[in-house]
């Protein structure tokens, strides 16, 4: 018998063997960026993604790509600090689950201030290449 989460589970893993092969193949870091904010919100059923990279030098994050393409370049000029959720996953090496961002010490409001986006939830994940943390992937309103 063929089980309705068990389709949609294979669905996801044949969806994530196609992401994994695409990205494979590209070489260029913007397409590749895009590729995965787009994967992300889609496998995640989320209403945006974004990847912020880590500025080690100061001590700061940066947005580089969104789903959201209209509100990317007023995005590119926020610095996001340390102290944020984002910076915390940077510094912790580790994921966040916010289930409502307003209630969390951490979440850093002058991005909402700038971008008409409203966030309620968050899912952070730090993305690591060879030991560092390079950057983080930020799903929102799961």
């Amino acid at each position: 018998m063929n089980h309705p989460s068990a389709s949609l589970r294979l669905e996801s893993y044949q969806r994530l063997i196609e992401i994994s092969l695409d990205l494979a193949s590209t070489l260029e870091i913007n397409p590749l960026l895009k590729r995965i904010v787009t994967a992300a919100a889609e496998l995640s059923n989320a209403e945006a993604a974004s990847i912020l990279l880590y500025d080690a030098e100061k001590q700061r994050l940066l947005f580089e790509c969104s789903t959201d393409e209209k509100n990317l370049q007023p995005l590119k000029k926020i610095e996001i600090p340390l102290e944020s959720v984002a910076g915390w996953v940077v510094v912790n090496k580790t994921l966040a689950i916010i289930p409502d961002v307003h209630a969390d010490p951490r979440y850093y409001q002058p991005v909402e201030d700038k971008v008409p986006f409203p966030t309620r939830t968050m899912i952070a994940v730090p993305l690591i290449a060879k030991n560092r943390t390079v950057g983080v992937l930020e799903v929102l309103n799961k």
